[in-house]
């Protein structure tokens, strides 16, 4: 079989699975379209449903920005190009090179941990 995925430290890594997330990586849009192909048969012998309103795509790469890509499609429905996607609490970015973000999680953190500490305070001060 044709490796389609993304490889990185010899090793090809083309579906990252989460419960009922799935991000799929693929080297080119080519790759991304089989790697679709073989969902939706999937999905046809195993009675899932994906639901295409949820599924968006990302570029990332030489050819990004991708004003003029040619469409992708999953469960007869074109996907969406967008320029964020949120996926286990990571923001991924479409642009030249790989780029995350986990910045909004750890300010999450810290809001909370100051609330817990003037919390903490209030209570000794009474």
């Amino acid at each position: 079989m044709l490796a389609v995925g993304l490889m990185a430290a010899f090793m090809e890594y083309g579906c990252l699975c989460y419960a009922d997330d799935i991000l799929l990586i693929s080297q080119s849009m080519n790759a991304m379209r089989q790697m679709l192909t073989i969902c939706d048969e999937f999905a046809l012998c195993f009675d899932v449903r994906f639901n295409s309103t949820k599924s968006v795509a990302l570029k990332i790469g030489k050819r990004f920005p991708c004003q003029l890509c040619a469409f992708i499609v999953l469960a007869r429905s074109t996907l969406k190009f967008v320029d964020t996607v949120k996926y286990l609490c990571i923001y991924l970015f479409a642009a030249n090179k790989w780029k995350v973000s986990a910045d909004h999680v750890k300010l999450r953190f810290y809001r909370v941990l100051t609330v817990s500490m003037l919390s903490a305070i209030l209570i000794i001060q009474k």
